[in-house]
C-alpha cells in the first residue's frame, strides 16, 4: 500500500474558519445520537507550520479527532 500524498492545500486569505466532521462514539450511537458530527474551528487551529492545512485536529472541547 502506498503512502498518502502530502497534502499541499493553502487556505484562501480570507479563510477565518474550517468546518470538520466526525463519526459518532459508540456511547452516542448507543444514546440515539449516531449522526455525523460537526464542528467550526479557527483557521489557526488547522494550520501547520509551512501554512498547509492540516488533515485532522483533536478538539479542545471533546478531545475527539475532527477531519476536513
Amino acid at each position: 500500500m502506498s503512502a498518502r500524498p502530502k497534502s499541499t492545500l493553502k487556505p484562501r486569505a480570507d479563510v477565518t474558519e474550517v468546518t470538520g466532521h466526525r463519526n459518532p462514539t459508540a456511547a452516542e450511537i448507543r444514546f440515539g445520537e449516531g449522526a455525523t458530527h460537526y464542528a467550526t474551528y479557527p483557521i489557526a487551529d488547522w494550520l501547520k507550520r509551512d501554512g498547509t492545512l492540516k488533515n485532522w485536529i483533536v478538539s479542545p472541547y471533546d478531545g475527539l479527532r475532527y477531519y476536513r
